[in-house]
C-alpha cells in the first residue's frame, strides 16, 4: 500500500499556477491542502489542463508527533477464519440474500447475519 502524503492544491487562474486559497472557519486564509498517495495525485495532475487544478508534493510539512495509544484487549469470542473459510462464508451469504455482502463486514460478522437469516427462515 501507498504512503498518503501532503499535498498543496494550485489552481490555474489568469494564466498562471497560484495556490489555492481557503478559508478557515476561524476565517483565516490558507493554501489548501490534501493527503493522497502519489500515484493518486500523479492521475489527478494528467487531467491539470482541463480541470485548472494540480497537487503538487508538499516538501516544508512535519510530521506530527503521534500520539502513543493505549492498547485494548480485543474481545477474545472472535473466531478467526482462514481464507478459504471466509470466501466459503461470502459465497453463502450471495446465495441466501442474492447479493454480495458488506466489504467493511468481519467473517464472523457474516456468519451472525447468515445464522440470524437461517433462524428467521424456519
Amino acid at each position: 500500500m501507498e504512503k498518503m502524503k501532503v499535498f498543496n492544491v494550485e489552481e490555474f487562474h489568469r494564466g498562471e499556477w497560484q495556490p489555492l486559497i481557503i478559508k478557515k472557519s476561524t476565517g483565516e486564509k490558507i493554501q489548501k491542502t490534501v493527503r493522497i498517495t502519489e500515484n493518486h495525485a500523479e492521475r489527478m495532475n494528467f487531467y491539470s489542463e482541463d480541470y485548472k487544478i494540480r497537487y503538487v508534493l508538499d516538501e516544508g510539512v512535519k510530521k506530527p508527533k503521534s500520539k502513543k495509544r493505549k492498547t485494548e484487549s480485543v474481545d477474545s469470542n472472535i473466531e478467526e477464519y482462514s481464507k478459504l473459510e471466509a470466501s466459503a462464508i461470502r459465497d453463502e451469504y450471495i446465495e441466501l440474500f442474492g447479493k454480495k455482502p458488506y466489504g467493511g463486514w468481519s467473517t464472523s460478522e457474516l456468519v451472525e447475519k447468515i445464522d440470524e437469516f437461517k433462524s428467521e427462515s424456519k
